[in-house]
């Protein structure tokens, strides 16, 4: 049956067809946006079947078995590598833990890309896990590896709390790509330290790691017009995750960071001490042109959220 699309329609109009998919009129065309046309999963996820023996030499971890592998990410035949079929934005989710032997800080976990590029490294004391958790845009055939070593040469990583997790969030935009295929988000950083005070103040961020709308307008999340504000332009599910470091000053419980929408909706709030981290990560339900925005303040008028602060919005679904 051909589909009847309303005559004459106003940018944002959406339809419904006959197969409950929704569409969406963006001022030239018509787009799905939901329904019986969502792509299906994409990932993959492997484990150790034992504990691996590390030397003082950096060495990827070649994992044993597959959890689940959609779109053949994992070959025993390279064991260490998961390797991307698709341009896009992919969850790169990786737990590792050391064993008990070793001290201090005497392991080092890497994540690589493609063998060379390092996109994490972690110094780790024994017992101590290892978490890796970031939206990363990668090119197809791009490969992620787990390197670690320990400094005595006596350590392990232990099998029944590490994994390696990847999953595809979107793929890049390009014209062959529907809307529900490609990846919708941002992650917006600070480029330096930013000086608190009583006063509660929305961060303003400096520049953005990706900033890709796959929405009807196709409008970015961030603008530096309004470099505090991470904004949605359709109604939908959305992952806001962020991460906050503060510096040596301050007090205990002197730091507050409230995730706002709108600026004046507190939708998640922590309170941290100097030299201390935390992340905030929750699905929120976002009507058309919500903005979030993260608010910080020192109750003893000192201290700084560290350069390597950031917000990330991913659209899930609509």
């Amino acid at each position: 049956m051909p589909l009847d699309f309303p005559n004459s329609p106003s940018t944002n109009d959406t339809y419904t067809d006959d197969n409950s998919a929704v569409w969406q009129y963006d001022g030239v065309k018509w787009n799905v946006i939901t329904g019986v046309t969502k792509t299906a999963f994409s990932g993959v996820k492997a484990i150790l079947d034992a504990d691996y023996t590390l030397t003082a030499t950096s060495t990827a971890i070649p994992f044993d078995t597959e959890k689940f592998d959609t779109e053949s990410y994992f070959t025993p035949s390279s064991d260490t590598r998961f390797t991307i079929s698709r341009n896009g934005f992919y969850r790169v989710n990786a737990h590792i833990t050391p064993g008990t032997a070793g001290s201090g800080s005497s392991y080092t976990i890497k994540i690589k890309k493609n063998g060379t590029t390092d996109l994490a490294t972690v110094s780790a004391a024994p017992n101590q896990e290892v978490v890796f958790d970031e939206t990363i845009e990668f090119a197809q055939n791009d490969y992620i590896e787990v390197f670690a070593e320990e400094s005595t040469a006596s350590g392990t990583i232990e099998s029944d709390t590490t994994f390696f997790e990847l999953y595809r969030t979107g793929l890049a935009l390009a014209s062959e790509i529907s809307h529900w295929e490609s990846f919708s988000g941002v992650r917006a950083n600070l480029d330096s330290t930013v000086t608190t005070n009583t006063t509660s103040t929305a961060l303003s961020w400096d520049s953005v790691d990706f900033n890709q709308n796959a929405d009807v307008l196709g409008t970015n999340y961030w603008a530096a017009g309004t470099p505090t504000r991470i904004t949605v332009k359709v109604t939908g599910y959305y992952r806001a995750y962020s991460f906050i470091a503060t510096n040596s000053q301050g007090s205990d419980s002197s730091y507050t960071i409230i995730l706002k929408k709108n600026g004046s909706t507190n939708l998640e709030s922590v309170t941290l001490n100097a030299s201390n981290e935390a992340q905030l990560d929750e699905i929120y339900y976002l009507t058309a042109n919500d903005y979030l925005e993260l608010f910080v303040d020192n109750s003893d008028n000192t201290g700084q959220i560290l350069d390597t602060a950031y917000l990330e919005v991913v659209r899930l679904g609509v």
